[in-house]
């Protein structure tokens, strides 16, 4: 996991929070996430989706938890 640095996108401060794995894998990762002409339906399709929306309640709540605790 890498994060970027601070940026403003829309007006809106930002930080962009992703995944470099060795032999640039992320894009085998994005071909098995959203499918190809070729395979638009692979198996675990939508499964880093899925497992972000299950764990956005609790990655908010230790946000929250760090900054009440001064970090």
């Amino acid at each position: 996991m890498k994060i970027s640095e601070p940026m403003w996108v829309a007006g809106v401060r930002t930080v962009k929070v992703y995944w470099r794995g060795p032999k640039e894998r992320y894009r085998i990762i994005h071909l098995n996430e959203f499918g190809t002409v070729q395979n638009p339906n692979p198996k675990g399709k939508g499964s880093i989706a899925r497992a972000m929306r299950n764990a956005e309640r609790a990655y908010r709540e230790a946000i929250k938890q760090a900054i009440r605790e001064g970090i």
